[in-house]
């Protein structure tokens, strides 16, 4: 029997993804939850999929999305979104999330992506594949060592110039806890034991 746990704030949207899901696969074990932290708590009873909105109450979505998959221990993450941020997404992508689908996407279009992530695929958008082959063609230009977003080379500069996590998120219009997370992303890259091993070495290379 399938189990999958689906994730929204808007009660009517999350209903509406649950008869998709029941509708297709009738003797689904489906649990819903509302916020991040809802989430969480519930993934950690393990499932088939979790389809998550990428902005809920809780957490950003990085830092939600990010404990989402470590609760979920490997098992698929369908994220549906309006968003069209694109360093998220491709950040997102590169840490294990399973595919992205629009809210706007019709019932059979969900269905679609739901079967393709529990086959094993991605699934992404024709618009985010290009741009994802983009940033992977400039990350080989700039970085041939090491894979860092724009964000995180973008936040990497704003720590060179001392500014804290405070002052970055309010530059780049992003919480502290997100910045917090793209440092820790980027120092993983870099191999880096703090922020300030990170800026060295960013530089070092010529990426910041």
């Amino acid at each position: 029997m399938k189990s999958i746990l689906v994730c929204d704030d808007h009660s009517l949207y999350r209903q509406a993804l649950t008869s998709v899901v029941l509708l297709e696969w009738p003797g689904a074990l489906v649990l819903e939850a509302e916020t991040f932290p809802q989430a969480w708590e519930l993934s950690e009873q393990g499932f088939c999929l979790c389809v998550c909105d990428l902005k809920m109450p809780g957490a950003d979505p990085v830092r939600g999305v990010q404990k989402l998959m470590q609760q979920l221990s490997g098992s698929p993450l369908l994220i549906v979104t309006g968003s069209e941020e694109d360093d998220l997404m491709l950040a997102l992508l590169n840490e294990g999330v399973s595919g992205f689908i629009g809210k706007q996407a019709k019932a059979d279009a969900i269905i679609a992506a739901i079967r393709v992530v529990l086959a094993g695929e991605r699934f992404v958008s024709s618009r985010l594949m290009s741009a994802n082959h983009t940033a992977s063609e400039r990350r080989a230009r700039e970085t041939p060592e090491y894979k860092l977003s724009v964000q995180q080379i973008r936040v990497l500069r704003l720590v060179a110039n001392g500014f804290t996590n405070k002052e970055i998120g309010q530059r780049l219009h992003l919480a502290p806890s997100t910045i917090k997370t793209h440092l820790e992303f980027a120092m993983r890259a870099l191999e880096a034991s703090n922020r300030f091993e990170a800026v060295r070495l960013a530089k070092h290379h010529s990426l910041i």
